[in-house]
């Protein structure tokens, strides 16, 4: 079932209601069709009718695949779940990335779960910390600058395989990332 809060901003972003979205795909017979599939078609409704056309024709295709049963909230189009947790600090992308590592480096698992390896990498934008775990989940930690000598630090737990375990992820990285 598609959650109602994205209804109404798919609505709002699109000019379109859920209903005519839902008709104009089931006509498409899209309840048989693969997810960029889906994608394409929407993206092509949208396209020079409203700004970022493929982000909203995503979103549009993520709500058309939970409404049809296809997959769940949190749920990706691989049938693996995956989960952020996010928090602003005072400082740089650098100086929250160093508070990260410190708090993190000399780990050995993550909620239960062995890290089989880590490294760090970074853009201009953004400085990152990845993971592979031994459940086969991935953790990624991305810091970015913000306004007002503040920086975004972001970590989320992709390939996760239960709705259960994700939401076990979510508040480990909110507990974690309280605690910088």
């Amino acid at each position: 079932m598609t959650k109602p809060s994205n209804l109404a901003s798919i609505e709002q972003a699109t000019g379109r209601s859920w209903d005519d979205w839902v008709r104009l795909l089931d006509a498409a017979n899209a309840r048989n069709l693969v997810h960029r599939a889906i994608a394409d078609i929407v993206h092509a409704e949208l396209d020079g009718k409203t700004d970022n056309a493929g982000w909203w024709a995503q979103g549009v295709t993520v709500a058309y695949e939970q409404h049809i049963g296809r997959r769940v909230p949190g749920q990706v189009a691989d049938g693996t779940f995956e989960v952020a947790s996010s928090r602003t600090l005072a400082g740089s992308k650098e100086d929250v990335m160093a508070l990260f590592e410190e708090a993190h480096s000399a780990l050995s698992e993550l909620n239960g779960t062995p890290i089989e390896s880590s490294r760090l990498s970074g853009t201009d934008k953004r400085l990152y910390w990845k993971a592979e775990l031994g459940d086969g989940s991935r953790s990624v930690v991305a810091c970015e600058d913000k306004p007002g000598h503040k920086a975004m630090v972001v970590a989320t737990q992709v390939k996760v395989a239960s709705r259960e375990q994700a939401e076990s992820w979510r508040a480990f990285w909110k507990t974690r990332l309280a605690k910088l």
